[in-house]
């Protein structure tokens, strides 16, 4: 299962200051959630981009993307994928075809 298509899962908008550092686990969570929801698993070999640029006062501008890969209904049953194997849930290092 190597090569497999990797997708993009991406969000962007603008939040105060004072959401600036709770953001980032927020929206990761949410983007897992889609990503699952859509039948992908996390690349756990790709780590999550984040950008964050001041626009003014105290906005911030941030886009946030993760990386996964397609299973279909068995999204759930994995951590995610890594070094071209599927992660069991609740696997130290299971891999599965």
């Amino acid at each position: 299962m190597i090569h497999t298509d990797i997708k993009r899962f991406e969000i962007d908008g603008m939040v105060g200051e004072s959401y600036l550092h709770s953001c980032r686990d927020n929206f990761e969570r949410w983007l897992l959630t889609d990503m699952r929801d859509k039948g992908y698993i996390p690349h756990l070999d790709l780590s999550s981009v984040v950008t964050i640029q001041w626009v003014k006062e105290t906005t911030y501008q941030f886009h946030i993307s993760m990386y996964g890969v397609y299973v279909g209904d068995k999204s759930n049953n994995f951590e995610g994928m890594s070094d071209g194997r599927l992660i069991h849930r609740g696997s130290n290092s299971g891999s599965a075809k």
